[in-house]
Protein backbone atom coordinates (compact mmCIF):
# COMPACT_ATOMS: atom_id res chain seq x y z
CA UNK A 1 0.00 0.00 0.00
CA UNK A 2 1.45 3.80 -1.02
CA UNK A 3 0.25 7.22 -0.07
CA UNK A 4 1.64 9.26 -2.92
CA UNK A 5 1.71 13.30 -2.05
CA UNK A 6 3.03 15.88 -4.25
CA UNK A 7 6.44 15.11 -4.20
CA UNK A 8 5.86 11.44 -5.45
CA UNK A 9 4.74 13.42 -9.08
CA UNK A 10 7.12 11.59 -11.54
CA UNK A 11 8.39 8.89 -9.04
CA UNK A 12 9.43 5.52 -10.59
CA UNK A 13 8.39 2.00 -8.73
CA UNK A 14 10.39 -1.13 -9.08
CA UNK A 15 10.00 -4.84 -7.65
CA UNK A 16 12.94 -7.42 -8.43
CA UNK A 17 12.95 -11.00 -7.48
CA UNK A 18 15.68 -12.22 -6.06
CA UNK A 19 17.17 -15.63 -5.21
CA UNK A 20 18.92 -15.81 -2.13
CA UNK A 21 20.78 -19.49 -2.47
CA UNK A 22 23.18 -19.42 0.04
CA UNK A 23 27.27 -18.88 0.66
CA UNK A 24 27.43 -22.18 -1.99
CA UNK A 25 24.84 -20.25 -4.94
CA UNK A 26 26.19 -17.60 -7.21
CA UNK A 27 27.32 -14.42 -5.52
CA UNK A 28 25.81 -11.72 -6.61
CA UNK A 29 22.20 -13.66 -6.29
CA UNK A 30 20.50 -13.81 -9.55
CA UNK A 31 17.79 -10.93 -10.18
CA UNK A 32 15.68 -9.94 -12.18
CA UNK A 33 13.49 -6.45 -12.19
CA UNK A 34 10.34 -5.10 -13.60
CA UNK A 35 10.19 -2.49 -15.85
CA UNK A 36 9.67 1.21 -14.03
CA UNK A 37 6.00 2.05 -12.99
CA UNK A 38 6.14 5.94 -13.71
CA UNK A 39 3.09 7.63 -11.03
CA UNK A 40 1.64 10.45 -11.65
CA UNK A 41 -0.17 12.53 -8.62
CA UNK A 42 -2.90 14.85 -8.99
CA UNK A 43 -3.17 17.77 -6.21
CA UNK A 44 -5.76 20.31 -5.30
CA UNK A 45 -3.95 24.40 -6.19
CA UNK A 46 -2.11 25.88 -3.71
CA UNK A 47 -0.61 29.39 -3.57
CA UNK A 48 3.03 30.34 -3.31
CA UNK A 49 4.23 33.61 -1.61
CA UNK A 50 3.09 36.80 -2.65
CA UNK A 51 2.06 40.07 -1.40
CA UNK A 52 -1.65 40.68 -0.18
CA UNK A 53 -1.31 44.70 -0.26
CA UNK A 54 -0.31 46.61 -3.03
CA UNK A 55 0.41 50.39 -1.94
CA UNK A 56 0.67 52.71 -5.19
CA UNK A 57 0.42 57.15 -6.43
CA UNK A 58 -2.76 57.49 -7.64
CA UNK A 59 -2.35 57.91 -11.48
CA UNK A 60 0.13 55.44 -11.10
CA UNK A 61 0.40 51.32 -13.05
CA UNK A 62 0.13 48.39 -11.03
CA UNK A 63 0.95 45.32 -11.54
CA UNK A 64 -0.65 42.29 -9.11
CA UNK A 65 0.75 38.47 -9.01
CA UNK A 66 -1.36 35.57 -8.04
CA UNK A 67 1.18 32.47 -8.54
CA UNK A 68 0.24 29.48 -7.85
CA UNK A 69 1.26 25.37 -8.22
CA UNK A 70 -1.10 22.43 -8.57
CA UNK A 71 -1.42 19.07 -10.47
CA UNK A 72 -3.19 19.51 -13.10
CA UNK A 73 -2.25 22.79 -13.69
CA UNK A 74 -4.56 25.14 -12.22
CA UNK A 75 -6.82 28.24 -14.38
CA UNK A 76 -6.23 31.64 -12.66
CA UNK A 77 -9.05 33.78 -13.40
CA UNK A 78 -8.85 37.31 -11.72
CA UNK A 79 -12.91 39.36 -10.58
CA UNK A 80 -13.80 42.38 -9.50
CA UNK A 81 -11.40 44.51 -11.92
CA UNK A 82 -11.51 48.32 -12.49
CA UNK A 83 -14.69 49.86 -13.32
CA UNK A 84 -12.58 51.66 -16.12
CA UNK A 85 -11.95 48.59 -18.01
CA UNK A 86 -8.35 49.42 -17.53
CA UNK A 87 -7.03 46.01 -16.76
CA UNK A 88 -5.67 43.41 -18.76
CA UNK A 89 -3.91 39.60 -17.55
CA UNK A 90 -0.39 38.23 -18.44
CA UNK A 91 0.58 34.52 -18.23
CA UNK A 92 4.05 33.77 -17.64
CA UNK A 93 4.23 29.44 -16.64
CA UNK A 94 2.50 29.63 -13.43
CA UNK A 95 2.69 33.26 -12.58
CA UNK A 96 -0.76 35.13 -13.96
CA UNK A 97 0.11 38.96 -13.92
CA UNK A 98 -3.11 41.59 -13.03
CA UNK A 99 -1.63 44.94 -14.85
CA UNK A 100 -3.60 47.57 -14.07
CA UNK A 101 -3.00 51.41 -15.55
CA UNK A 102 -3.98 54.86 -14.07
CA UNK A 103 -4.66 53.79 -10.74
CA UNK A 104 -7.34 55.75 -9.08
CA UNK A 105 -8.72 54.11 -6.17
CA UNK A 106 -8.79 51.83 -3.42
CA UNK A 107 -9.77 48.33 -4.87
CA UNK A 108 -10.25 44.61 -4.22
CA UNK A 109 -9.25 42.19 -6.60
CA UNK A 110 -9.89 38.17 -5.95
CA UNK A 111 -7.32 35.69 -7.90
CA UNK A 112 -9.26 32.15 -8.10
CA UNK A 113 -7.20 28.89 -8.96
CA UNK A 114 -8.86 25.93 -9.72
CA UNK A 115 -8.40 22.27 -10.98
CA UNK A 116 -10.59 19.14 -10.75
CA UNK A 117 -9.55 18.64 -7.01
CA UNK A 118 -10.08 22.07 -5.53
CA UNK A 119 -10.44 25.31 -6.08
CA UNK A 120 -8.76 28.31 -3.77
CA UNK A 121 -9.08 32.30 -4.00
CA UNK A 122 -7.17 35.17 -2.88
CA UNK A 123 -7.49 38.63 -1.95
CA UNK A 124 -4.99 41.37 -2.82
CA UNK A 125 -6.10 44.81 -1.84
CA UNK A 126 -4.58 48.14 -3.72
CA UNK A 127 -4.36 51.04 -1.69
CA UNK A 128 -3.64 54.30 -3.63
CA UNK A 129 -1.57 57.16 -1.71
CA UNK A 130 -3.52 60.42 -2.69
CA UNK A 131 -1.22 63.55 -2.78
CA UNK A 132 -2.73 65.95 0.04
CA UNK A 133 -3.84 69.52 -1.24
CA UNK A 134 -1.97 72.29 -0.30
CA UNK A 135 -2.75 74.69 2.88
CA UNK A 136 -1.75 78.15 3.44
CA UNK A 137 0.46 78.55 5.66
CA UNK A 138 0.23 79.90 8.85
CA UNK A 139 2.79 81.09 11.31
CA UNK A 140 2.04 81.03 15.23
CA UNK A 141 4.22 83.36 17.46
CA UNK A 142 3.48 80.96 20.30
CA UNK A 143 6.75 79.79 22.14
CA UNK A 144 7.77 76.02 20.58
CA UNK A 145 6.10 73.31 22.72
CA UNK A 146 5.49 69.86 22.05
CA UNK A 147 1.65 70.41 21.02
CA UNK A 148 2.39 73.17 19.16
CA UNK A 149 4.77 73.24 15.58
CA UNK A 150 4.82 75.88 12.76
CA UNK A 151 4.08 74.67 8.78
CA UNK A 152 6.58 75.75 6.42
CA UNK A 153 5.19 77.59 3.09
CA UNK A 154 4.41 74.84 0.22
CA UNK A 155 4.30 71.48 2.62
CA UNK A 156 1.13 69.38 4.12
CA UNK A 157 0.68 66.95 5.98
CA UNK A 158 1.24 63.31 5.31
CA UNK A 159 -1.72 61.10 4.78
CA UNK A 160 -1.87 57.19 6.08
CA UNK A 161 -3.38 55.14 3.22
CA UNK A 162 -4.71 51.77 4.83
CA UNK A 163 -7.54 49.45 3.52
CA UNK A 164 -10.95 51.07 5.20
CA UNK A 165 -12.72 47.91 6.63
CA UNK A 166 -11.93 45.35 8.70
CA UNK A 167 -13.78 42.06 9.95
CA UNK A 168 -14.14 40.55 13.41
CA UNK A 169 -13.71 37.77 13.37
CA UNK A 170 -12.05 37.84 9.83
CA UNK A 171 -12.77 34.28 9.24
CA UNK A 172 -15.76 32.41 10.75
CA UNK A 173 -16.83 28.65 11.23
CA UNK A 174 -20.50 27.84 11.90
CA UNK A 175 -21.70 24.75 12.98
CA UNK A 176 -24.69 23.79 10.71
CA UNK A 177 -28.25 25.59 11.79
CA UNK A 178 -25.91 27.63 14.37
CA UNK A 179 -25.99 30.96 14.82
CA UNK A 180 -23.07 33.63 13.81
CA UNK A 181 -22.25 37.45 14.18
CA UNK A 182 -19.69 39.02 12.65
CA UNK A 183 -18.85 43.10 12.87
CA UNK A 184 -17.44 45.29 10.14
CA UNK A 185 -15.93 48.44 10.52
CA UNK A 186 -14.15 51.53 9.07
CA UNK A 187 -11.58 54.28 10.53
CA UNK A 188 -12.44 56.34 7.74
CA UNK A 189 -14.27 59.15 8.27
CA UNK A 190 -14.81 60.17 4.69
CA UNK A 191 -17.92 57.85 3.67
CA UNK A 192 -21.39 58.01 2.68
CA UNK A 193 -22.59 54.78 4.47
CA UNK A 194 -22.10 51.17 5.05
CA UNK A 195 -23.73 47.69 4.98
CA UNK A 196 -23.72 43.83 4.28
CA UNK A 197 -24.85 42.17 0.76
CA UNK A 198 -25.76 38.03 1.67
CA UNK A 199 -27.98 35.93 0.72
CA UNK A 200 -29.02 35.89 4.50
CA UNK A 201 -29.02 38.42 7.17
CA UNK A 202 -27.68 40.98 4.81
CA UNK A 203 -28.31 44.72 5.52
CA UNK A 204 -28.87 47.99 3.74
CA UNK A 205 -26.64 50.75 3.72
CA UNK A 206 -26.58 52.67 7.16
CA UNK A 207 -25.15 56.74 6.91
CA UNK A 208 -23.17 58.02 9.58
CA UNK A 209 -22.03 54.48 11.66
CA UNK A 210 -18.68 52.83 11.57
CA UNK A 211 -19.66 49.61 12.46
CA UNK A 212 -21.96 47.78 10.59
CA UNK A 213 -23.19 43.94 12.51
CA UNK A 214 -23.97 40.65 10.02
CA UNK A 215 -25.98 38.22 12.23
CA UNK A 216 -28.25 34.97 11.41
CA UNK A 217 -29.88 33.14 13.94
CA UNK A 218 -29.90 29.97 11.88
CA UNK A 219 -27.52 29.35 9.41
CA UNK A 220 -28.40 26.57 6.64
CA UNK A 221 -27.08 28.42 3.51
CA UNK A 222 -23.46 25.50 2.40
CA UNK A 223 -22.43 28.19 -0.11
CA UNK A 224 -23.12 31.84 1.74
CA UNK A 225 -20.66 34.48 0.92
CA UNK A 226 -21.20 37.65 3.04
CA UNK A 227 -19.62 41.10 2.04
CA UNK A 228 -19.26 43.98 3.74
CA UNK A 229 -19.07 47.09 1.59
CA UNK A 230 -18.50 51.20 2.30
CA UNK A 231 -19.52 53.97 -0.36
CA UNK A 232 -17.05 56.34 0.03
CA UNK A 233 -17.32 60.13 -0.60
CA UNK A 234 -15.42 60.11 -3.83
CA UNK A 235 -18.09 57.53 -5.08
CA UNK A 236 -15.73 54.78 -5.18
CA UNK A 237 -17.54 51.44 -2.80
CA UNK A 238 -14.92 49.03 -1.59
CA UNK A 239 -15.66 45.87 0.05
CA UNK A 240 -14.20 42.55 1.73
CA UNK A 241 -16.13 38.81 1.29
CA UNK A 242 -16.28 37.23 4.90
CA UNK A 243 -14.70 33.55 4.25
CA UNK A 244 -17.43 31.11 6.13
CA UNK A 245 -16.88 27.37 6.86
CA UNK A 246 -20.49 25.93 7.41
CA UNK A 247 -19.71 22.15 8.73
CA UNK A 248 -21.33 19.37 9.77
CA UNK A 249 -20.63 16.35 11.71
CA UNK A 250 -21.82 12.89 10.27
CA UNK A 251 -25.13 11.10 10.83
CA UNK A 252 -23.77 7.70 11.40
CA UNK A 253 -20.46 6.31 10.74
CA UNK A 254 -20.16 2.60 10.58
CA UNK A 255 -17.29 -0.15 9.95
CA UNK A 256 -18.01 -3.56 8.01
CA UNK A 257 -15.82 -5.90 5.85
CA UNK A 258 -16.14 -5.79 1.88
CA UNK A 259 -17.51 -9.06 0.10
CA UNK A 260 -16.97 -11.39 3.25
CA UNK A 261 -18.93 -12.36 6.43
CA UNK A 262 -17.91 -14.92 9.41
CA UNK A 263 -14.31 -15.74 10.31
CA UNK A 264 -11.26 -14.25 8.72
CA UNK A 265 -8.50 -16.61 7.99
CA UNK A 266 -4.88 -16.13 8.93
CA UNK A 267 -2.77 -14.98 6.15
CA UNK A 268 -5.36 -14.02 3.57
CA UNK A 269 -5.97 -10.02 2.79
CA UNK A 270 -9.61 -8.27 3.62
CA UNK A 271 -10.57 -5.16 2.74
CA UNK A 272 -12.61 -2.91 5.67
CA UNK A 273 -14.15 -0.52 4.69
CA UNK A 274 -15.19 2.87 6.55
CA UNK A 275 -18.90 4.48 5.80
CA UNK A 276 -19.63 8.18 6.40
CA UNK A 277 -23.35 9.64 5.82
CA UNK A 278 -23.81 12.89 5.20
CA UNK A 279 -21.20 15.03 6.69
CA UNK A 280 -19.65 18.42 5.30
CA UNK A 281 -17.52 19.88 4.30
CA UNK A 282 -14.92 16.78 2.91
CA UNK A 283 -11.63 18.92 2.14
CA UNK A 284 -11.86 19.13 5.99
CA UNK A 285 -12.32 15.30 6.80
CA UNK A 286 -9.71 13.19 8.10
CA UNK A 287 -10.88 9.52 8.54
CA UNK A 288 -8.35 7.72 10.95
CA UNK A 289 -8.00 4.04 11.37
CA UNK A 290 -7.32 2.13 14.97
CA UNK A 291 -6.54 -1.27 15.62
CA UNK A 292 -7.42 -1.66 19.06
CA UNK A 293 -6.35 1.81 20.51
CA UNK A 294 -3.34 2.08 17.41
CA UNK A 295 -3.51 4.51 14.59
CA UNK A 296 -3.35 2.79 11.61
CA UNK A 297 -3.64 5.06 9.01
CA UNK A 298 -5.25 8.74 7.69
CA UNK A 299 -7.04 9.23 4.87
CA UNK A 300 -7.97 12.74 3.63
CA UNK A 301 -9.95 13.98 0.82
CA UNK A 302 -9.51 17.06 -1.93
CA UNK A 303 -13.11 17.41 -2.87
CA UNK A 304 -14.19 20.81 -2.80
CA UNK A 305 -18.02 20.34 -2.29
CA UNK A 306 -19.39 22.33 0.48
CA UNK A 307 -22.43 20.54 0.97
CA UNK A 308 -22.86 17.70 3.00
CA UNK A 309 -22.50 13.97 1.44
CA UNK A 310 -21.84 10.49 1.98
CA UNK A 311 -17.97 9.19 1.58
CA UNK A 312 -16.33 5.72 2.34
CA UNK A 313 -12.50 4.46 3.33
CA UNK A 314 -11.31 1.47 2.94
CA UNK A 315 -8.25 -0.38 4.52
CA UNK A 316 -6.29 -3.52 3.72
CA UNK A 317 -5.55 -5.91 6.41
CA UNK A 318 -3.63 -8.79 6.84
CA UNK A 319 -4.75 -10.93 10.08
CA UNK A 320 -2.37 -13.03 11.94
CA UNK A 321 -3.19 -15.11 14.48
CA UNK A 322 -1.80 -12.52 17.45
CA UNK A 323 -5.26 -10.16 16.14
CA UNK A 324 -7.94 -12.76 16.84
CA UNK A 325 -10.61 -10.98 18.87
CA UNK A 326 -8.64 -7.43 17.87
CA UNK A 327 -11.41 -4.82 17.32
CA UNK A 328 -10.77 -2.41 14.55
CA UNK A 329 -12.60 1.15 14.57
CA UNK A 330 -12.77 4.30 11.91
CA UNK A 331 -12.77 7.61 13.13
CA UNK A 332 -14.61 10.64 10.93
CA UNK A 333 -12.62 14.10 12.28
CA UNK A 334 -13.45 17.34 11.05
CA UNK A 335 -9.87 19.40 11.15
CA UNK A 336 -11.24 22.92 11.10
CA UNK A 337 -8.57 24.62 11.24
CA UNK A 338 -7.66 27.40 14.18
CA UNK A 339 -10.47 29.11 13.77
CA UNK A 340 -12.65 25.70 14.65
CA UNK A 341 -13.72 23.77 17.30
CA UNK A 342 -10.76 22.73 19.55
CA UNK A 343 -10.80 19.69 20.25
CA UNK A 344 -11.89 18.50 16.55
CA UNK A 345 -15.71 17.32 16.12
CA UNK A 346 -15.24 13.30 15.65
CA UNK A 347 -17.99 10.55 15.52
CA UNK A 348 -16.49 7.03 16.08
CA UNK A 349 -17.86 4.20 14.55
CA UNK A 350 -18.85 0.99 16.95
CA UNK A 351 -15.65 -1.39 16.90
CA UNK A 352 -15.87 -4.38 14.40
CA UNK A 353 -14.31 -7.50 16.35
CA UNK A 354 -12.50 -9.84 14.19
CA UNK A 355 -12.01 -14.13 14.71
CA UNK A 356 -9.24 -15.18 12.97
CA UNK A 357 -9.02 -19.05 12.09
CA UNK A 358 -5.43 -20.45 11.77
CA UNK A 359 -4.04 -23.65 10.84
CA UNK A 360 -3.03 -26.05 14.02
CA UNK A 361 0.69 -25.83 15.19
CA UNK A 362 2.40 -27.85 18.23
CA UNK A 363 3.91 -26.62 21.04
CA UNK A 364 6.89 -29.32 20.77
CA UNK A 365 8.39 -31.18 18.02
CA UNK A 366 9.36 -34.33 17.08
CA UNK A 367 10.42 -36.38 19.56
CA UNK A 368 12.33 -39.44 20.57
CA UNK A 369 11.78 -41.28 24.23
CA UNK A 370 13.32 -44.34 25.21
CA UNK A 371 11.45 -46.65 28.20
CA UNK A 372 13.03 -49.59 30.55
CA UNK A 373 11.11 -52.70 29.76
CA UNK A 374 8.38 -53.01 32.25
CA UNK A 375 8.33 -49.57 32.50
CA UNK A 376 5.54 -47.25 32.36
CA UNK A 377 5.92 -44.30 29.85
CA UNK A 378 2.91 -41.21 28.44
CA UNK A 379 3.25 -39.58 25.30
CA UNK A 380 1.50 -36.45 25.15
CA UNK A 381 0.68 -34.91 21.93
CA UNK A 382 -1.25 -31.14 22.33
CA UNK A 383 -1.88 -28.50 19.53
CA UNK A 384 -2.92 -24.96 18.83
CA UNK A 385 -5.43 -23.72 16.37
CA UNK A 386 -8.74 -21.65 15.95
CA UNK A 387 -11.45 -23.27 15.34
CA UNK A 388 -9.65 -25.70 18.38
CA UNK A 389 -8.25 -28.74 16.70
CA UNK A 390 -8.76 -32.27 17.09
CA UNK A 391 -6.49 -34.54 17.82
CA UNK A 392 -5.55 -38.21 17.19
CA UNK A 393 -2.82 -40.71 17.48
CA UNK A 394 -1.71 -43.39 15.19
CA UNK A 395 0.24 -46.03 16.49
CA UNK A 396 0.02 -49.83 16.49
CA UNK A 397 -2.67 -51.01 19.19
CA UNK A 398 -1.98 -53.24 22.25
CA UNK A 399 -3.43 -54.95 25.39
CA UNK A 400 -1.66 -52.30 27.65
CA UNK A 401 -2.03 -49.08 25.15
CA UNK A 402 -4.87 -46.73 26.30
CA UNK A 403 -5.80 -43.40 25.22
CA UNK A 404 -6.85 -40.04 27.87
CA UNK A 405 -8.37 -36.81 26.70
CA UNK A 406 -7.75 -33.59 29.10
CA UNK A 407 -8.48 -30.46 27.19
CA UNK A 408 -7.07 -29.98 23.60
CA UNK A 409 -4.69 -32.82 25.11
CA UNK A 410 -4.57 -36.18 24.00
CA UNK A 411 -2.08 -38.91 26.03
CA UNK A 412 -0.92 -42.04 25.17
CA UNK A 413 -0.58 -44.17 28.09
CA UNK A 414 1.81 -47.54 28.38
CA UNK A 415 1.72 -49.85 31.20
CA UNK A 416 4.71 -52.09 31.72
CA UNK A 417 6.22 -51.17 28.71
CA UNK A 418 7.36 -54.38 26.03
CA UNK A 419 9.92 -54.89 22.92
CA UNK A 420 6.26 -55.05 21.16
CA UNK A 421 5.77 -51.45 22.46
CA UNK A 422 8.61 -49.71 20.49
CA UNK A 423 8.10 -48.32 17.29
CA UNK A 424 6.45 -44.40 15.83
CA UNK A 425 3.52 -42.64 17.53
CA UNK A 426 1.72 -39.99 15.01
CA UNK A 427 -0.03 -37.40 16.53
CA UNK A 428 -2.30 -35.27 14.36
CA UNK A 429 -4.23 -32.37 14.55
CA UNK A 430 -6.61 -31.14 12.24
CA UNK A 431 -9.47 -27.93 11.80
CA UNK A 432 -10.98 -26.51 8.69
CA UNK A 433 -7.79 -24.63 8.08
CA UNK A 434 -5.44 -27.29 8.03
CA UNK A 435 -3.43 -30.20 9.22
CA UNK A 436 -0.11 -30.68 11.48
CA UNK A 437 1.85 -34.13 12.53
CA UNK A 438 3.98 -34.57 15.00
CA UNK A 439 6.03 -38.50 15.48
CA UNK A 440 7.60 -39.39 18.64
CA UNK A 441 9.76 -42.43 18.52
CA UNK A 442 9.49 -45.21 21.11
CA UNK A 443 12.90 -46.90 21.99
CA UNK A 444 12.55 -50.26 24.67
CA UNK A 445 15.34 -51.27 26.72
CA UNK A 446 15.86 -54.53 28.36
CA UNK A 447 16.40 -54.12 32.06
CA UNK A 448 16.81 -50.49 31.59
CA UNK A 449 19.26 -49.14 29.50
CA UNK A 450 20.95 -46.77 32.26
CA UNK A 451 21.41 -49.37 34.68
CA UNK A 452 23.04 -51.95 32.40
CA UNK A 453 25.25 -48.98 31.67
CA UNK A 454 26.12 -47.61 35.19
CA UNK A 455 26.57 -51.48 36.35
CA UNK A 456 29.24 -51.53 33.07
CA UNK A 457 30.82 -48.17 34.30
CA UNK A 458 31.19 -49.53 37.75
CA UNK A 459 32.63 -52.71 36.92
CA UNK A 460 35.31 -50.72 34.43
CA UNK A 461 36.67 -48.68 37.03
CA UNK A 462 37.00 -51.57 39.90
CA UNK A 463 39.23 -53.89 37.44
CA UNK A 464 41.26 -50.26 36.81
CA UNK A 465 42.08 -49.59 39.93
CA UNK A 466 43.10 -53.43 40.81
CA UNK A 467 45.46 -53.81 38.31
CA UNK A 468 46.99 -50.77 39.47
CA UNK A 469 47.45 -52.16 42.65
CA UNK A 470 49.17 -55.51 41.91
CA UNK A 471 51.69 -54.01 39.04
CA UNK A 472 52.86 -51.38 42.03
CA UNK A 473 53.26 -54.21 44.87
CA UNK A 474 55.10 -56.23 42.35
CA UNK A 475 57.47 -53.26 41.66
CA UNK A 476 58.28 -52.89 45.16
CA UNK A 477 58.96 -56.21 46.09
CA UNK A 478 61.29 -56.78 43.26
CA UNK A 479 63.41 -53.79 44.33
CA UNK A 480 63.93 -54.70 47.63
CA UNK A 481 64.94 -52.43 50.96
CA UNK A 482 68.47 -51.64 51.80
CA UNK A 483 70.54 -50.14 55.22
CA UNK A 484 73.87 -49.09 55.13
CA UNK A 485 75.68 -49.07 58.25
CA UNK A 486 79.39 -47.86 59.43
CA UNK A 487 81.87 -50.52 59.41
CA UNK A 488 83.32 -49.54 63.05
CA UNK A 489 79.60 -48.79 64.37
CA UNK A 490 78.50 -51.35 66.82
CA UNK A 491 75.37 -53.37 65.78
CA UNK A 492 73.65 -55.61 66.75
CA UNK A 493 72.85 -57.88 63.99
CA UNK A 494 74.17 -61.94 64.58
CA UNK A 495 76.47 -62.99 62.00
CA UNK A 496 76.33 -66.83 61.09
CA UNK A 497 79.66 -68.54 60.21
CA UNK A 498 78.80 -69.56 56.61
CA UNK A 499 79.00 -73.27 55.65
CA UNK A 500 82.86 -74.81 54.72
CA UNK A 501 81.25 -76.81 51.92
CA UNK A 502 81.87 -74.49 49.93
CA UNK A 503 84.56 -73.37 47.62
CA UNK A 504 87.59 -71.10 48.75
CA UNK A 505 89.30 -70.77 52.34
CA UNK A 506 87.91 -68.87 55.11
CA UNK A 507 89.09 -67.70 58.70
CA UNK A 508 87.21 -69.04 61.70
CA UNK A 509 84.59 -66.25 61.68
CA UNK A 510 83.45 -67.06 57.81
CA UNK A 511 85.26 -64.33 56.47
CA UNK A 512 87.52 -65.25 53.23
CA UNK A 513 90.96 -65.42 53.52
CA UNK A 514 94.08 -65.01 51.15
CA UNK A 515 95.98 -68.13 49.96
Amino acid sequence: MISPNRNDDGAQYRCRAELDLGPEGPQPHPTVTSEPLNITVHYAPEFLPGNDTVEVSAGSDVSLDCSAEGNPPPELRWTNNTAEGNANETTVGRLRTLNISRVTANATYNCTVTNRLGSITKQIHVLVDVPPQQHPTMFSTAPSTPDTMTTLPGTAKPKVVTFPLELNPPRVVVRYRDSVSVNCSTSSTDHDGMGWEATFGGKSLEQDVNVVTWTVENLTDWTIEPKCYINLNDGEQPSIVLPVILYKTPDRVSISVLSHSGPMVEGTQYQLQCDIQNIAPLQNLVVKWYKGNEPLDNVTYSNISKRPEDVSATLMISPSKDDNGTQYRCRAELDLGPEGPQPHPTVTSEPLNITVHYAPKFLLGNDTVEVSAGSDVSLNCSAEGNPPPEMKWNYTAARNVKLSTEGRQRTVRITTATSTNAGIYICTATNIVGTATRTTTLLTMKGGSSSIIYTFLVIVVFLVVLVVLIVFCRRKKRQGHYDFIPVNQPNNIPMMPMSTTGEGNHDPEGYPTKV
